[in-house]
């Protein structure tokens, strides 16, 4: 049996209902597994009196962005910005369309800027603007699409696994603090984000990527349905 990440043909073998109840299947299984992990490896560090979870303050902890800002613009950037802009880094270029890839390499740039959107100063704001702006007219104007098809003939699965797992590791920058005694717990929660990146993946290449967009919102509600709550 193929690993979600392989099943990049599964559209022209299985309707989309199918397709949507393997991305949800996948995802419930493996929240389930992670789940357990981390439970394990939070009561190990707890038997060896060490918080981890307090000591590292995952950003997309609910309780920590509820402490952030104000509920309307938390939900904001968990329903709408972050979904736009992971999805649209992380699996927009996934077609191996020219302009799609050039659209999501410029969104990098536009990522640095919401990352410090309230720190930027104006020529800051200015100069990433201007890479942004360049990375989109250069991919579009410098790049034939013969060549991105030609890539994704030889390593369409690759690149799929690399944007998965570079996914996921990006989000260990939303702990505040990482050290080799709070790795594995670090890793455990990353791998939650992995998979879940792994059934949005899969959507985004046998549907396409407005459904990655719509599972993406799909997989950051619960922590909206507990911010809400508090």
């Amino acid at each position: 049996m193929r690993y979600i990440l392989s099943r990049t043909d599964d559209y022209i073998y299985h309707s989309k209902k199918w397709i949507l109840g393997y991305a949800f299947l996948f995802w419930l299984v493996t929240r389930i597994l992670s789940a357990g992990i981390l439970i394990t490896c939070t009561a190990i560090y707890k038997a060896n009196e060490i918080d981890a979870e307090k000591l590292t303050s995952f950003g997309g902890n609910p309780f920590e962005v509820a402490n952030k800002g104000s509920v309307p613009f938390m939900l904001m950037v968990l329903l709408v910005i972050a979904p736009l802009l992971e999805e649209g880094i992380f699996r927009l270029g996934l077609s191996f369309k020219k302009w799609q890839i050039a659209i999501s390499l410029s969104l990098i740039p536009i990522a640095v800027i919401w990352q410090h959107i309230y720190s930027f100063s104006a020529i800051e704001f200015a100069v990433w603007s201007i890479a942004a702006i360049m990375i989109l007219l250069f991919v579009n104007l410098y790049f034939k699409q013969t060549l991105w098809i030609e890539v994704k003939e030889r390593f369409e699965v690759p690149i799929i696994w690399i944007s998965s797992i570079v996914f996921a590791i990006m989000h260990l920058m939303a702990f505040s603090n990482i050290s080799i005694s709070l790795l594995p717990y670090c890793l455990c929660v990353t791998a939650v984000v992995f998979f879940a990146g792994c059934a949005c993946a899969y959507l985004r290449v046998n549907l396409g990527f407005w459904w990655a967009v719509g599972f993406h919102i799909f997989n950051n509600l619960p922590p909206v349905i507990i911010i809400c709550s508090l």
